[in-house]
């Protein structure tokens, strides 16, 4: 609605003044900072402008760069943002650097105790292995949900649900491993066929071409 609009501009406005405002120096400003990045960012990304969405990315790589310092590269936070960071990049259709910041995310969930960020270590396996599939690399999907599945059955939480999810992924992985198979058996056969009809049209043109005057294609038995 225009009033919700009005609210976010308002909002956006006030935090665009406080970053100006604000003090480059201390911790306190600077945990002030990400958390005033953090929620324009959150308004920008509900505009539908190119230069809004822009805005946002420029706007989270600075919040990677400022949590890394504030909370360290393995903190919760940090691993959220470059998360979220991911996210959007694959709603972009940017999968190589979605690819690679889920990566990241992931090697830091594993230098921490998962026992406490365990879910958002499997979610960011999800996601992973989703870009992957849409890479077409059916394989190294395969390969992280497995190892989501050796997680879950090594977990000491009930992760049931996490389990049936990555199942059913492995069954549609299995199935998009197959079609790819059929297609390119149906390529290779089709190929065939032209080469075969190739072959025989050429073999046909020789004989034409090279008949005796004797033969029924000859203009002399036709007068």
């Amino acid at each position: 609605s225009a009033q919700h609009a009005k609210s976010l501009n308002d909002a956006e406005c006030i935090y665009r003044t406080i970053l100006k405002q604000l003090p480059s120096n201390g911790h306190a400003n600077m945990l002030l900072e990400i958390r005033c990045l953090q929620e324009l960012a959150r308004i920008l990304r509900k505009g539908q402008d190119q230069l809004c969405q822009q805005e946002a990315d420029e706007i989270q790589g600075k919040l990677l760069v400022l949590c890394n310092r504030y909370y360290g590269p393995c903190h919760s936070q940090t691993l959220a943002c470059l998360c979220h960071s991911a996210k959007h990049r694959l709603k972009r259709g940017d999968y190589d650097l979605a690819e690679g910041l889920y990566r990241q995310a992931i090697q830091g969930y594993k230098a921490t105790s998962l026992a406490e960020n365990e879910e958002q270590f499997l979610d960011c396996q999800f996601a992973l292995a989703h870009v992957l599939i849409l890479k077409q690399k059916l394989d190294p999907a395969e390969d992280v949900h497995q190892e989501i599945q050796d997680c879950c059955r090594n977990s000491y939480r009930n992760l049931h649900l996490y389990t049936i999810k990555s199942k059913e992924c492995l069954a549609d992985i299995q199935l998009l491993r197959q079609k790819h198979k059929n297609k390119t058996t149906t390529k290779m056969q089709l190929q065939h066929k032209l080469e075969t009809k190739t072959t025989t049209l050429v073999k046909t043109t020789m004989v034409t071409v090279g008949a005796s005057p004797s033969d029924d294609f000859s203009p002399c038995t036709k007068l």
